[in-house]
């Protein structure tokens, strides 16, 4: 039995309204911002960049161990860096995959964005050495406030005295801890942090409320 023009027309109707569903949806899917997941494996899409290659960080967290949380905030630290196409968080594991433009961005300034805000997992190769002494009796740095601590990863010579010079420090930044070695200071209008001859290991720094600002790997 042959459709009447009348049920063809619905039929045309139906089509076209699931068409235009399957390509506002396609379109959504691949907008900037939008997020999509697959098991543990969380993929946000930064920009409309067309990508060349991609690279795998180690992450951690930083309010807790809830992962996916933290990930609208691990994602919105790569915001605005233009040659970012994707960056997928595999929960399970914390590793973060970032696919990019190769012409555009590099990886350095993806491991420098993800550095600043904290989540990336450095290793001693990320971190800002300390400057030593001439005669060797102490090492220094100095590290300023800039919406966090820049070097807020900082490499140590082990069995050296050291000395932090930090700038005056903003928000939960007034005051500093170092809850291995029992410090703590006011560095609200700047102060010098003595730290004494450490062995080698990773040693936390925090701000006055707690949260993770950066470390001391001592070699």
């Amino acid at each position: 039995m042959r459709p009447t023009p009348k049920q063809l027309l619905f039929i045309i109707g139906i089509a076209v309204v699931a068409l235009a569903f399957i390509v506002t949806q396609t379109m959504i899917k691949d907008a900037p911002g939008s997020v999509s997941r697959t098991g543990d494996v969380i993929t946000r899409v930064v920009t409309a960049a067309d990508p060349d290659t991609s690279a795998e960080y180690p992450l951690r967290l930083l309010e807790g161990d809830d992962a996916d949380h933290e990930s609208t905030h691990i994602f919105q630290s790569l915001d605005g860096i233009q040659g970012v196409a994707t960056a997928s968080l595999d929960i399970a594991s914390l590793a973060l995959t970032v696919a990019y433009d190769s012409s555009i961005v590099s990886e350095g300034i993806i491991r420098s964005a993800l550095a600043s805000s904290g989540y990336l997992a450095m290793t001693a190769a990320d971190a800002t050495p300390m400057e030593l002494a001439e005669d060797g009796s102490v090492q220094r740095i100095e590290v300023v406030d800039d919406h966090g601590f820049k070097p807020a990863f900082i490499r140590a010579k082990a069995g050296v005295p050291a000395e932090i010079v930090f700038g005056p420090g903003t928000e939960c930044r007034v005051s500093i801890k170092f809850p291995q070695l029992g410090i703590e200071a006011d560095i609200s209008q700047g102060a010098t942090v003595q730290l004494p001859a450490l062995e080698p290991g990773t040693y936390d720094l925090f701000c006055g409320g707690d949260g993770s600002e950066g470390s001391i790997v001592v070699e």
